[in-house]
């Protein structure tokens, strides 16, 4: 199965570690790189030629796929650019020394030793030296664990430990990280288990390569609801996440928790968890607006779009004052954000761009005819009418984007005029795959 929704690092310490990465790569989807070096010979160029660098445009073979011309992938990588589409290299007879599979010797003007035909038609030249690009653990991992989504080391746990300790911040933020042995009999979940994914992508990796899953949170381990991963699967951003293990102690003491939600909680809850009334106490509160909530644990559920109209040239800093302004008049929270919406007069806005990045919210565009048809009444204007095509851009949007209702109408200053809708949210009691 692909993970394509996530960012995926491969990263092998051996050379048998590397087969293994590039298989793990080729099921799950991502990028397999040795330690000491990203090997080069990895794959046939587009013309059938054997491709000295991936930079050619080469793409890699797995073990089983046939190459344009015949030939079989032998799971092993080839330090040298004498690189024959089975994975079997030579010069002048010699075989690399990588290599563990039946590909005929080929001499380095590309006839083979004995008489045979190559598997190629041609061999790439032949420099004698390792066809790596340098690159350390500590580099790679450096360069990896703030940009990527899952990090897979393929080697030894203790040495993968050693490589992210430096990195390490938070639950919320850390990448996924899973470390294989290069036997592939172990995926073990390491870090961020639950927000980040560890423990489903490291049972992926089982699955991939006929391992076992090595799962160590305590509530997996007990079978005891886990409130950070059904958070995760029900959208949420957790405010305070230090509550989380208080909500888990609990849980693996015998405890009961409520959780307060302004939508209904679909399904059956789970062993110890009830969805409570608003007279009722309470220890996990799920709600869009600000504020704490003493010592319970706070999830906002991210439903909220914002709606933008503004004028052409419209700063970052303009349009973050206006938004800072939306907040404290609606008492929405910031991370009940999920999208940004406007007319696609506005999709290339230099500031409205910036403003989107800065906050991690994808842009989304409609045009004057689209904005038009969006059902509802809104709020309507003559002149924006004339220069747009349609009589309101950001409710219009927000309703559109947001599939929902207006949560709260256009509010204008300083050429900016800005709108929130709501998503629709049905949560339920899904918290791990059954």
């Amino acid at each position: 199965m692909k993970q394509e929704a996530k960012r995926l690092r491969y990263l092998s310490f051996t050379d048998k570690g590397y087969a293994l990465a590039l298989k793990l790569a080729h099921h799950l989807g991502g990028e397999a790189s040795r330690c000491g070096g990203i090997s080069r010979c990895i794959g046939v160029s587009p013309c059938g030629e054997v491709s000295p660098s991936v930079a050619c445009g080469a793409s890699p073979l797995v073990k089983g796929e046939t190459s344009r011309c015949g030939g079989k992938f032998c799971g092993k990588i080839s330090r040298f650019e004498t690189v024959s589409h089975c994975g079997g290299v030579s010069h002048g007879g010699s075989v690399s020394p990588l290599l563990d599979c039946d590909a005929p010797s080929v001499s380095q003007d590309g006839s083979s030793c004995n008489g045979e035909i190559p598997h190629c038609s041609k061999i790439s030249r032949f420099e004698g030296e390792p066809c790596y690009d340098k690159i350390s653990l500590k580099q790679w991992t450096a360069e990896n664990f703030r940009d990527v989504d899952v990090l897979v080391y393929v080697g030894a746990c203790g040495i993968a430990v050693r490589a992210i300790a430096p990195h390490l911040n938070s639950k919320t933020s850390d990448p996924a990280v899973v470390v294989v042995d290069e036997g592939g009999q172990f995926a073990i979940s390491l870090v961020s288990g639950h927000l980040g994914g560890g423990n489903d992508f490291a049972r992926a990796v089982a699955e991939a390569c006929g391992a076992i899953p090595v799962i160590t949170t305590a509530t997996d381990v007990n079978g005891v609801f886990a409130v950070d991963e059904w958070a995760k699967r029900q959208n949420c951003h957790i405010s305070n996440p230090g509550k989380i293990k208080v909500i888990s102690s609990a849980l693996l003491g015998g405890g009961r928790i409520g959780i307060k939600c302004f939508a209904e909680i679909c399904g059956n809850a789970p062993q110890g968890v009830r969805q409570v009334q608003d007279k009722e106490d309470y220890q996990v509160l799920v709600d869009f607006h600000t504020g704490k909530d003493g010592e319970r644990l706070k999830l906002v559920p991210r439903i909220a779009v914002l709606g933008v109209g503004c004028r052409r040239g419209t700063n970052e800093k303009q349009l973050e004052g206006r938004f800072q302004s939306l907040l404290a008049e609606t008492d929405l929270a910031e991370e009940a954000f999920c999208q940004v919406a406007t007319i696609d007069l506005k999709k290339n806005e230099p500031g409205l761009t910036v403003f989107c990045q800065n906050h991690g919210l994808p842009l989304v565009t409609y045009s004057s005819e689209t904005l038009a048809k969006a059902a509802g009444a809104f709020s309507a204007s003559a002149f924006v009418k004339d220069v747009t095509g349609v009589d309101n851009v950001c409710e219009r949007s927000a309703a559109l984007a947001s599939g929902g209702t207006l949560y709260c109408r256009k509010r204008s200053g300083n050429g900016i005029t800005m709108a929130v809708a709501l998503a629709p949210y049905a949560p339920d009691w899904r918290w791990k795959d059954e």
